[in-house]
Parts: structure tokens; C-alpha cells; sequence
């Protein structure tokens, strides 16, 4: 029992001593901060990985940089050992077997050197004593040259040219007989460079014996130590010509004792030119192009022209300065209307002509377009009572001066409304109309600024103040 003054004490549970509240520069209900605790935030930690990243990239790409150098120095190494070697069990051999090469390279070989494929190739040619250039350029013209062998390897991922290495074999004395000679053939293009990979033949007129060369990239065929005889010299390549359009063409030469007997063959890829008329009508047929050049006057080539669509002239030499293309047989027919330097029709002139002539330069073994320009000429066949004539022929002749050949042009025949509309090319023409029994002729010019009446046949200048005729009328 609790006693006076005593707050009654509960049974099983102790009692807790009475709270004191300490003194201090804070009042009880005063919050005290919760210190930070170490470590780094969210993004720190990114910064920090970024920057690990930039960091791993840049020296993983340094060791994979340094790891293929080291790749490619042991590659070129092995490389340049096979054709070291090839070359040191060539000069092991007879030199009639190095020579031989010079017209018969072997076919490549492939060695594998710890895992890697390299593919060996060996070329030789013949050069000069004391020089390391061709024999078709040198100027020793003597006999006992020497044969240069190159041996070139290349392997999967080569960066850059093969690894090469190269040497020279001497003959030995009486080797070849003393009635012998060499042959030089150099090989150009149309810029006057040599150019690679075109096949010379030498045939001996006396003994039928030929041999043949494909030309290495100095262009030169070097035949050396033949029989002192005639050769006829063929030089081959698919699709390509000589200035002349010859895909095959050959020279006469004579091969002297003791001596080196040169040839040069211009040679290129053929080009192809590709015009389409530009006219609304139906083109005449019959016609052809002329092909001018400063290289091929006084003559030039020709070709058909179609009657429809584009015309196409393969095979041409790919001259640099390139090709003026016109309808035609004749100066006559240049849209530039000059002969010998002399308009030949009104307002024609040599520097700057109403109509030009495309001029093309097609790259080797290229193709270049244009247009070609025509001019068109306009009948109107009638009959004894004006009445439309359908069907009637009409011819369209040339008349060029000597010594160009007078061509004749097939136009369309009249329609149901007695009209034939026809494009052809430039210059002055007898035109015969003819129905049945019935025929009429009238001179013309046809010009590029219209058609001009001609009342005469005789060759000449068109009227120096023309009258333009629309449509020439004809009755029958």
C-alpha cells in the first residue's frame, strides 16, 4: 500500500527516473544537421567513366595502330624474302631460260608463309648495258643487251603497291650467233604515252618463225637476238585502233647484224561517237557523216547515217583535239558554209556560224553524244489541176564541186495531201520530183537559215541576198 504523499506504485514494471533537461547553448527543441556522409555522386561517377572511355578508346586504337604496323612490317618482310629468293634460283639457271621469259612470263605462284598466301609474279625485258630503261629508247643500238627480271608479291590487305625486287642477267660469250640483231617496238597512245598490255608479233618474212611481246608499262616490245631478216610487225589489242582505224596494224622492217632496228606504233583504245539528228521530220536516206580531223585531211572518214534513231561510229582513234562532225560528203554541206576560206552561202562565217558542227573528244575507249544539225526541205506535188499528188518520188542530188563525190538523197514520198517534209544535210542539190510519167526539177540551197531556189546546176555561192522559200511548190 502506498503511504501519504506517495503516488501508488504499480505492480512488475520498474519505475523510470525523473527527466532532466541539461543546460546548453541550444534550446531542447533545437534540430541538429545530420553530418554528409563520404563518396561520390551520381554524376561524378558518370564524368569519371567518360572520361575512363576516352581514355581506353584512344590507347586501344594506339595498340592497334602499333600492332598493324608491326603486322604489316613482318608481312612486307616475308614478301620481300620470296622474291628475293625467286630472283636468286633464277641466276641459277641458263640464261637462255631468263630470256625466254622476256615473251613467255610464267604464270604467278602462290607461297604460304605462317598462315599468309603471297602470290609471286615475274616479268623480264630486255634492256641496255649501263642502263636501267628500255632498249626502244636507247641509243647503243648494239647487240649483247641484258635481260631484267621483276619480281613482284603482293598478299591479302597489302596497303599500297606489291613489294618488289629486281636484278639483271648477262649472256654469256656465244651464246647467240654473231648473224643476229635486235628489234625495238615502242608503243604510244593518243596522248603520246606508252601504254601497257598490247601484244607485238614479229614474223620472219623468210622462215614464217614469229614471236610475240605483250608490252610492259614503258610501252617497249624488245625483241632481241633475231635472225638478220625482213619481220613483218603486227600489233594487236581487242578494241583498240590506230590513227587510221586499223585494229591490226602492221609495219615492213629489216633486222640488221649487229644492230638494233626501232619501230613505233600509234595505238589506242577505239572510240565510239553518237549522234542524233535534230529534226522533226523524217531524215533522208542515203546520207552520210563526215569526220573531220587536222590529222586525216585531206581525207576524211565517213559512216551512214540512220534513218532513225542515233547514229553510231565505233572503232575511231581518240584523237585529243577531238573530231567536227556534219552531214554529208562535202565542204558544202559544213554548217559553217565556208570553201577554201569563202562563205559559201549568206552569213556564213568560219569564227562564229549561226548552226554549228558538234565537236567531239571521247576519251579512249569512251563515247561522246551530241546532236546533228540538218536542214529541211519542203514540196508541195500538185497535179495538172491542182489536185494533191500522193506518192510521188522525191530525189535529192548533190552538186558538189570537184573533187567531192555527188551523193544522192532518197526524201519521203508526198502524202495524201501531196507534201513531203524532209530533213537533210546542207549545201546545193537538183531536186526530181517524179509521178508516173510525170517528173520536174528544181535547184535548191539548203541552208542553216532556210531554203534558197537555184535556178541553175552549175556549182557556186548561194545568193549573197537570198529569198527564202517556206515550201517549194511543184506541179506535174
Amino acid at each position: 500500500m502506498a503511504g501519504p504523499g506517495r503516488a501508488p506504485r504499480r505492480e512488475g514494471r520498474a519505475e523510470c527516473p525523473p527527466l532532466r533537461v541539461l543546460p546548453g547553448p541550444a534550446s531542447p527543441s533545437t534540430v541538429r544537421p545530420v553530418a554528409r556522409q563520404g563518396g561520390f555522386g551520381v554524376v561524378e561517377v558518370v564524368v569519371a567513366f567518360t572520361i575512363l572511355a576516352i581514355v581506353a578508346v584512344a590507347t586501344t586504337q594506339l595498340l592497334l595502330t602499333s600492332l598493324g604496323a608491326v603486322r604489316d612490317s613482318r608481312y612486307q618482310l616475308a614478301a620481300s624474302n620470296i622474291a628475293t629468293q625467286a630472283l636468286e634460283k633464277l641466276s641459277g639457271q641458263h640464261f637462255s631460260a631468263d630470256a625466254a621469259m622476256v615473251t613467255a612470263p610464267p604464270p604467278p605462284t602462290t607461297q604460304t608463309v605462317q598462315g599468309t598466301p603471297y602470290t609471286l609474279s615475274l616479268a623480264a625485258e630486255w634492256v641496255s648495258r649501263g642502263s636501267t630503261s628500255s632498249s626502244c629508247t636507247s641509243s647503243s643500238g648494239t647487240v649483247g643487251e641484258l635481260v631484267r627480271v621483276v619480281a613482284s608479291v603482293t598478299y591479302p590487305g597489302l596497303v599500297g603497291p606489291p613489294v618488289v625486287q629486281s636484278t639483271t642477267f648477262t649472256p654469256p660469250t656465244g651464246t647467240y650467233s654473231v648473224n643476229s640483231g635486235n628489234l625495238g617496238v615502242d608503243v604510244i597512245g593518243a596522248s603520246a604515252k606508252a601504254v601497257q598490255g598490247v601484244t607485238v608479233t614479229a614474223t620472219d618474212t623468210s622462215t614464217k618463225a614469229s614471236t610475240s611481246i605483250v608490252t610492259p608499262p614503258d610501252g617497249c616490245a624488245f625483241f632481241a637476238y633475231l635472225p638478220a631478216d625482213p619481220y613483218t610487225v603486227t600489233v594487236s589489242a581487242p578494241g583498240w585502233v590506230d590513227p587510221n582505224g586499223n585494229p591490226s596494224p602492221s609495219q615492213s622492217v629489216t633486222v640488221l647484224v649487229s644492230a638494233t632496228t626501232t619501230a613505233e606504233f600509234q595505238y589506242d583504245q577505239g572510240a565510239t561517237l553518237s549522234l542524233t539528228p535534230a529534226a522533226s521530220t523524217p531524215v533522208a536516206s542515203g546520207m552520210s557523216l563526215t569526220i573531220e580531223n587536222a590529222n586525216l585531211a585531206p581525207s576524211y572518214p565517213t559512216a551512214p547515217v540512220s534513218v532513225s534513231g542515233a547514229t553510231t561510229v565505233p572503232a575511231l582513234f581518240p584523237y585529243t583535239d577531238g573530231y567536227r562532225v556534219y552531214a554529208g560528203t562535202c565542204s558544202y554541206a559544213d554548217p559553217q558554209g565556208q570553201s577554201s576560206g569563202q562563205p559559201i552561202y549568206s552569213g556564213a562565217t568560219a569564227g562564229s556560224p549561226a548552226v554549228q558542227a558538234p565537236s567531239l573528244t571521247p576519251a579512249p575507249g569512251g563515247q561522246a553524244q551530241a546532236a546533228l544539225p540538218l536542214g529541211t526541205l519542203a514540196v508541195q506535188v500538185s497535179g495538172p489541176k491542182g489536185s494533191p499528188v500522193q506518192g510521188a518520188t522525191v530525189v535529192a542530188s548533190s552538186v558538189n564541186p570537184s573533187p567531192c563525190p555527188t551523193a544522192t538523197y532518197h526524201l519521203s514520198p508526198t502524202g495524201a495531201t501531196g507534201s513531203s517534209d524532209t530533213a537533210l544535210a546542207y549545201g546545193q542539190y537538183q531536186v526530181t520530183v517524179t509521178s508516173g510519167r510525170n517528173s520536174s526539177t528544181f535547184g535548191v540551197w539548203v541552208t542553216p537559215g532556210g531554203d534558197v531556189a537555184e535556178s541553175t546546176s552549175s556549182t557556186g555561192s548561194a545568193p549573197a541576198s537570198p529569198t527564202f522559200v517556206p515550201t517549194f511548190a511543184v506541179t506535174l
